[in-house]
């Protein structure tokens, strides 16, 4: 269901916007990222785009003309570099950032630009990743990055095992800093 559509070069941008709750963006290809967004929407407004790669100032529109002042942003693979850059531009309006095997911080091209992210970040990577995920450069790249391995799952852990990274995303997009202190024991999806 469209939500809103944002002016640009290229024609508009679209926001799809499902579920109930605060507003999440959810950034990826559509196929990969369809079981993450079903299983947040129970928790979450999951707004996505329809553009493939859009750029984020329109994105920014977009999300300016449907009224979303503040929201977290999931982004999947190359989308975290499109997440980053939106996330400077719109500040403190980004609550928190849940980026999915967003490879290295290096090759962002965001460089120094990285410590000046307002919101905090939750980088998630599989255990079964290719090459090893980059956990020490994106603790350094960050000032408030936390880590965290998804069991048995590779860089395409949003289709491989959504209820799981929904999981985890879910509470430091609701609690940020302190998602990980939890006040119930639990086991986290085996």
């Amino acid at each position: 269901m469209p939500l809103q559509a944002a002016a640009t070069a290229e024609g508009a941008v679209q926001l799809r916007g499902t579920g109930e709750g605060p507003p999440v963006l959810l950034l990826g290809a559509p196929a990969s990222v369809a079981p993450l967004a079903a299983a947040l929407e129970p928790r979450f407004r999951v707004l996505q785009t329809d553009a493939a790669e859009p750029a984020p100032a329109d994105i920014a529109a977009a999300l300016a003309e449907a009224g979303a002042e503040r929201l977290g942003i999931v982004a999947a693979g190359r989308e975290a570099v499109t997440a980053l850059r939106l996330a400077l531009q719109l500040g403190e309006a980004v609550e928190s950032l849940v980026l999915l095997s967003p490879g290295l911080p290096g090759d962002t091209g965001l460089g120094e630009q990285l410590n000046t992210l307002a919101a905090p970040v939750l980088c998630l990577f599989g255990t079964r990743e290719e090459n090893g995920p980059p956990l020490r450069a994106w603790r350094q790249a960050v000032p408030v990055c936390h880590v965290v391995l998804v069991f048995d799952a590779t860089a395409a852990m949003a289709a491989e095992r959504p209820e799981a990274v929904a999981s985890v995303a879910g509470d430091f997009l609701r609690r940020r800093d302190q998602f990980i202190v939890s006040g119930q024991p639990a086991r986290l999806h085996p």
